[in-house]
């Protein structure tokens, strides 16, 4: 005899509406709940929906117990062979926005169908979204700290999905989808400085600006021969180049993560270049500076005599 099936309007557990991902036991089979509140079972059955909202229908003996495949059949008739690759997609994205009140974040009937899944839905939902959309969403929780310090991957790395499920429970708790979440988290999360120049570790990275080599190695030359009276060779010159350019991106580098106060400048190389000088070859300046001396003197003497 072919078994009856007879889905109540409501949940009999609880006496509330029937939600997205509540299954039922009739007839040896197990119907879930879509979100189009119609329901699914593992083989093709036809259901009748009652006036008071309830469904009835019936099940052969050979179709009862028969195990879930890829041809089973929603509770609206549907039947036939192979799924075309819409159908599949379709199939892959209802699976995906089954509801369990457990897994959505929120306290327990807070959840709604429009919801979201943090356990299936955030690798889902980031592998099926256009590229573009998707690294838009991403740069955005990146900027404002969504990744919690772990570096941005390709998009569904284990860090991308991380922070886009922490977002998806954030839409959950305001109530609207990802994409109108964006706006608030926005308005919310401030992007931060340090993240938005690259200091983070992921995303674009901010050049620093140096001075050109060619130009510090003049000056220095230019400063060496003025107090020691001769070039000094171009190792000593290579190293002054690399000191004045550090400074400057350690200045650049403080820019970036200071907020407010002030921040000086990188010396002038010419003053650096001297300061260097001295530091190196302090005694052979002393020397130079009085040899320099006693020549002014000397002109001096001469130019009284005449």
């Amino acid at each position: 005899m072919a078994g009856e099936i007879t889905i109540p309007a409501k949940n009999q557990q609880n006496g509330q509406d029937w939600k997205t991902g509540d299954t039922y036991l009739a007839a040896g089979v197990t119907f879930t709940r879509q979100p189009d509140k119609s329901w699914k079972a593992p083989v093709a059955v036809k259901l009748t929906k009652n006036s008071d909202g309830g469904y009835k229908g019936k099940l052969t003996p050979e179709q009862q117990g028969q195990p879930t495949s890829a041809s089973s059949t929603t509770a609206s008739g549907t039947s036939g062979g192979e799924l075309t690759p819409a159908q599949i997609e379709e199939k892959l994205r209802n699976e995906a926005l089954i509801v369990s009140s457990s897994n959505t974040g929120l306290p327990e009937g807070m959840a709604t169908e429009s919801s979201y899944d943090l356990t299936t839905q955030p690798r889902y939902i980031l592998t099926t979204m256009d590229p573009r959309k998707r690294e838009e969403i991403l740069r955005e929780l990146y900027l404002r700290g969504g990744y919690q310090g772990q570096k941005r991957g390709n998009g569904i790395s284990n860090s991308d999905i991380s922070a886009f499920q922490d977002y998806l429970n954030y839409a959950n708790i305001m109530g609207v989808d990802y994409e109108k979440a964006l706006y608030l988290y926005k308005d919310q999360n401030p992007v931060n400085p340090y993240l938005q120049a690259g200091g983070g570790g992921g995303g674009r990275k901010a050049p620093r600006q140096v001075t050109n080599p060619a130009d510090l190695k003049a000056v220095f030359k230019k400063a060496s021969q003025d107090l020691l009276g001769r070039a000094i060779d171009d190792n000593v010159a290579e190293q002054f180049v690399q000191s004045f350019q550090n400074q400057q991106i350690q200045q650049q580098m403080q820019m970036d993560t200071q907020s407010g106060g002030v921040v000086a400048q990188t010396p002038d190389a010419g003053v650096a270049a001297e300061k260097m000088i001295e530091r190196k070859f302090g005694e052979e300046v002393r020397v130079q500076n009085a040899v320099n001396f006693g020549g002014i003197m000397d002109q001096m003497i001469k130019g009284l005599a005449r």
